[in-house]
């Protein structure tokens, strides 16, 4: 055997003999460097992100340490950097679902980072706030993101990033929505229209996000004229009891048609208010950012949701946190994020039309959570079209021999069936055919997904059916059989 073949063996079967034995122990920087062939200050670089590695080296060093099972010391990270891990968050709370979502952005941002987020809210107290402040602090952070309810000047000796208010304090990061141009938005949709009767309830002024949409609301009846028809502006602190509280004492005197408000709480208040007070819901509608979750009210006329990408201000806060503490100077501290103000364009497709004489419908329904949702809906439909709705609900195993059944009855008007039915209902002369209907009355296809109405409810080139539900189901398979 050739003396080189046998030297280059020998390193090889040491190098064999090596890893097996950094396998039986916790392998560390010196051993990801001995792998990976590169000096202990690369794979620090590597690690902490602290100065530029090249790709070929940085690919190597990642090869070293899959093969090594290295896991890097956070806490040891933590220290040499001379200070903590933890990401500080406080908020005023976690029951409003804007705050959720926000904190859900935030601990997805680090969820797969070296980073722990210490959570905690203020219930916009200001003494509250001080003593978590003081908490947070003691962790000596990485960083802290807020949503303040006090006027600061403090300088904190971390990166801070204020979400929705601003406190005062400079040089520090800022995450919101553009709230003034969000409820100048809001109120013009309605001036327009020439609803003048159109009320604000909002929080504290000392809130700048409140402020900003006090400006935005008495901006939108200057721009048109009519600063005269602004009704007084409600104050409450930003929750469903203080909201109550406020609009039962003055709706009578207000009489509005439009209660705009600056938070989910609050419109669940001013809804709950109203309606003990025996308000009719139908001729009032409720405005508040938020999420379109409500599923008990969101086909209601009462309740118009702004559609607020809440999770994505978590986010970007936390990805502006990050680029405070890894930079000395940020050029550009301050983030604005977009309402999603399509709800102020109204629905694509037509509103039904009121019968002149009243008359009857009888509907079956598979007995499940989507049927509950179209009774709290009925009201406003059988109040537009004049047409009295009955619903009948059955389980899923029953309801298609009753459909079957029902073709020499007739007791039904209209049935909700599963689109593997379709065949066998046509075939059986059961289902009308929609499709001359779907034109005369200029229904919109648009208002659904490419292709979907006709795959849900078309069978030998015509339409029998209009889906209005759609479950997504997903396949999980295992790629070493398939």
């Amino acid at each position: 055997m050739p003396k080189a073949l046998v030297v280059n063996w020998t390193i090889y079967y040491n190098q064999l003999r090596w890893i097996e034995k950094v396998a039986e122990r916790m392998a560390n920087i010196k051993d990801i460097a001995r792998l990976a062939d590169v000096s202990m200050g690369t794979v620090s670089n590597y690690l902490n992100k602290t100065r530029p590695v090249s790709p070929e080296k940085a690919q190597r060093i990642q090869a070293a340490i899959l093969q090594a099972s290295y896991q890097p010391n956070a806490a040891g990270r933590s220290l040499r950097r001379k200070r903590r891990t933890d990401v500080g968050v406080l908020l005023p709370n976690l029951e409003d679902p804007h705050y959720a979502s926000v904190l859900s952005g935030i601990t997805a941002y680090f969820r797969d980072t070296e980073y722990f987020v210490d959570v905690f809210t203020s219930g916009d107290d200001p003494e509250a706030e001080a003593h978590a402040l003081s908490q947070l602090l003691s962790r000596e952070p990485m960083g802290l993101i807020l949503v303040p309810c006090r006027k600061s000047g403090q300088d904190l000796d971390v990166p801070v990033v204020e979400v929705d208010r601003r406190s005062g304090a400079g040089q520090r990061g800022f995450a919101s929505f553009d709230h003034k141009e969000t409820f100048r938005r809001v109120a013009r949709s309605f001036l327009d229209r020439g609803v003048w009767r159109v009320a604000l309830l909002t929080g504290p002024a000392r809130f700048t996000s409140e402020r900003e949409a006090r400006e935005g609301y008495e901006q939108a009846f200057f721009e048109v004229g009519r600063s005269d028809a602004q009704l007084p502006i409600l104050t409450a602190m930003p929750t469903k009891e203080d909201a109550f509280r406020a609009v039962t004492d003055v709706a009578a005197g207000l009489r509005p048609e439009v209660v705009i408000t600056t938070c989910e709480p609050m419109a669940l208040g001013v809804y709950e208010a109203l309606a003990l007070l025996g308000w009719d819901m139908e001729q009032i509608t409720i405005v508040s950012p938020g999420h379109r979750f409500w599923s008990r009210y969101s086909g209601s006329r009462f309740f118009l949701p702004i559609d607020r990408p809440s999770f994505a201000l978590g986010r970007a806060a936390a990805q502006l946190l990050t680029r405070l503490d890894e930079a000395q100077t940020v050029q550009d501290r301050t983030l604005r994020l977009e309402d999603d103000l399509s709800c102020l364009e109204g629905p694509k497709a037509p509103l039904p039309v009121r019968t002149a004489e009243p008359c009857s419908l009888r509907v079956l329904m598979m007995d499940n959570p989507q049927a509950e949702f179209l009774e709290h809906v009925l009201y406003r439909f059988q109040k537009e079209t004049n047409i009295n709705v009955t619903m009948v609900k059955q389980p899923h195993k029953d309801i298609f021999d009753t459909i079957v059944h029902d073709r020499g009855t007739r007791e039904f008007d209209a049935y909700v069936y599963n689109i593997s039915w379709l065949p066998n209902l046509v075939n059986g002369n059961v289902l009308a055919d929609l499709t001359p209907h779907i034109a005369r009355t200029g229904f919109d296809p648009d208002i659904y997904f490419p292709g979907c109405l006709g795959h849900y409810g078309a069978y030998a080139g015509k339409n029998y059916g209009l889906p209005f539900l759609y479950t997504p189901q997903i396949l999980y398979y295992r790629r070493d059989l398939f």
